[in-house]
C-alpha cells in the first residue's frame, strides 16, 4: 500500500505533535525518564 507524500508544512505540524505527546509521557512517566532515546 502505497503512502502518499505530505507537503512539508503537514509533516512539520505532524512531528511537532508527536513530539509534543512525547514529552508530555515523559513527564507523566517519572519512571521511564532516564532511558536512552
Amino acid at each position: 500500500m502505497a503512502v502518499p507524500e505530505i507537503d512539508a508544512k503537514t509533516r512539520t505540524e505532524l512531528e511537532a505533535a508527536a513530539f509534543r505527546r512525547l514529552v508530555e509521557h515523559l513527564r507523566e512517566r517519572t519512571d521511564v525518564q532516564n532511558i536512552d532515546l
